[in-house]
């Protein structure tokens, strides 16, 4: 089976980036804190069910907000540099090399922290999409989308 993954980016205005900024600054005042929820996207049908969503939508990710359990000392994840996930005119994958032998290093470092296997990103991210059982539902996005009513090609 072969796969096709397309990556498409799209921008959103500056006024809207700080007016979430502004918002997660207040949320953050307040004593709330957030978690952005991905796996959403394994079931998008049983979520959409859910939510008694209409025609033409769907679900991306969810966004959890509420007060943190201060007693579980919480951990940001490192990310990935910008010089990876932004390419300006022209793609450089030696850049990307560099940077991501050290995120690699840290993301270990993390894992580890965590009590989870220490092992680094590239693994982890090769294991995410090496089959579709690995991919947890979201082999079927495609199918999902055409059924809320998406006209996908």
């Amino acid at each position: 089976m072969g796969w096709t993954i397309s990556i498409r980016f799209w921008s959103v205005p500056s006024t809207q980036r700080w007016r979430r900024r502004t918002r997660w600054c207040l949320w953050k005042l307040r004593g709330l804190g957030s978690s952005i929820l991905g796996a959403l996207r394994n079931q998008p049908e049983a979520v959409a069910e859910e939510l008694g969503l209409p025609p033409l939508t769907t679900v991306a990710f969810g966004l959890s907000v509420g007060v943190p359990d201060r007693s579980v000392p919480a951990h940001v994840k490192p990310r990935l540099p910008q010089s990876v996930v932004l390419h300006r005119e022209r793609y450089d994958a030696a850049a990307d090399r560099t940077a991501l032998t050290h995120y690699d290093r840290q993301f270990a470092i993390f894992q580890r922290y965590q009590g989870l296997p220490a092992r680094t990103w590239s693994v982890t991210a090769l294991s995410r999409v090496r089959h579709a059982d690995s991919l947890h539902g979201r082999d079927r996005l495609q199918k999902a989308f055409s059924k809320a009513g998406f006209a996908l090609m």
